[in-house]
């Protein structure tokens, strides 16, 4: 949206909001908190902008000031959500004007605000801004949920991400501890890569997905007698009441359940499905949810060695759309499931070689899943 600024007649408010970060001794970068969009410019022009009234600047004056936000996370959901191109430069120097118009599309200032363009790249919740995204880069949505956690190359293998050194590393664990001689079910399985790391310990496992291109992939992929691929809607499905489970897995969907703009069918029938899957369990069958942490999507700040976490949202989450846990545990306990453990995972030391420092020991620090584990309840 373009935004005129020559009649402006009111003093400009600066946003408390905003973040001011020295990157040298010549530079600054400016970090909005409520967009998460991202500037660099001169340590000059910050004084001005924080000290100054900023319609008595000279407005044909020529500044330092370059927009530097980018989808940071298109190629890893789990690195730092902070939306900052830490390679942004452009020597070349624009009007203050020019500065000024960018701040207010950027929603610097309290007392002017602007309407988000609803095709804007950098506006908007997190599921909207992957959909924009995929748009600029002309990739389909679920190829690029697959190659931002799989090789493209090879789609059997994890990328060396948070994937691999907290999730893979945690499910390998427990299908060796727990698997073994079981039934078992996961709900929304993608490709097959973890139905197939369960088929290796467990007596019997199928995998349920609405899209046939990924249950495809899985059928030609990942053979074996005990395990089985099915293309199911599961908003739709009609549940066979007499097959059972010992486990049933959900892997970073369960928080999909509560996304009425995104996944609506999904929120429409979220009680519906966890009676189903309620149903489904044996007498001492239990659900396995494995879901991103509310500390997910916090942008990660300060040193390497100690970085802290920017959290601005939780109850009436505007941009991450993860619900509270209060929310989560109480649409399972109102579909008779009941809490026996729940977990954190940590992150394995050999990511160390394979995430920045600053992303390691935040994710160290702060977990980035949350696992519950459930039974059915039972009423006396």
């Amino acid at each position: 949206m373009e935004v005129k600024i020559k009649n402006l007649k009111n003093k400009l408010l600066l946003s408390k909001n905003l973040l001011f970060i020295n990157l040298n001794n010549q530079y600054v970068r400016i970090y909005n908190i409520e967009n998460r969009h991202n500037y660099i410019t001169t340590i000059n022009f910050s004084n001005k902008i924080i000290n100054s009234n900023i319609n008595s600047l000279n407005k044909n004056e020529k500044v330092y000031f370059i927009n530097a936000t980018k989808f940071s996370i298109w190629d890893d959901m789990y690195s730092n959500p902070d939306f900052f191109d830490n390679n942004a430069k452009n020597k070349l120097k624009i009007p203050t004007k020019e500065a000024v118009r960018l701040m207010i599309e950027s929603n610097f200032f309290l007392n002017k605000k602007i309407i988000e363009n609803s095709l804007s790249r950098y506006n908007g919740n997190i599921n909207k801004r992957i959909g924009i995204e995929s748009l600029y880069k002309r990739e389909n949505l679920s190829d690029w949920w697959l190659h931002q956690k799989f090789n493209k190359k090879n789609i059997k293998k994890i990328t060396e991400t948070s994937y691999k050194y907290v999730q893979v590393n945690y499910l390998k664990k427990f299908a060796s501890k727990y698997l073994r001689n079981k039934n078992v079910l996961e709900i929304a399985c993608g490709q097959g890569f973890y139905s197939n790391i369960f088929s290796k310990k467990a007596k019997k496992v199928e995998g349920f997905d609405y899209n046939s291109e990924y249950i495809k992939y899985a059928k030609q992929n990942y053979k074996s007698k005990n395990l089985n691929f099915y293309e199911y809607d599961i908003t739709k499905f009609k549940w066979d009441v007499k097959k059972k489970y010992d486990y049933i897995f959900m892997i970073d969907v369960f928080l999909f359940l509560f996304d009425k703009k995104f996944q609506k069918k999904l929120y429409d029938n979220r009680n519906s499905i966890l009676e189903n899957i309620s149903n489904s369990l044996n007498k001492n069958g239990k659900l396995v949810i494995m879901d991103p942490h509310n500390f997910w999507l916090t942008p990660r700040f300060g040193e390497c060695e100690k970085p802290f976490g920017l959290v601005s949202e939780y109850n009436n989450p505007k941009f991450t759309s993860i619900p509270s846990l209060e929310k989560r545990l109480g649409v399972l306990f109102k579909n008779n499931l009941s809490i026996i453990d729940l977990k954190e995972p940590l992150i394995s030391k050999t990511a160390m070689k394979h995430l920045s420092k600053l992303d390691y020991n935040f994710i160290k620090e702060f977990p980035q899943w949350y696992v519950f584990i459930l039974k059915k309840t039972i009423n006396e």
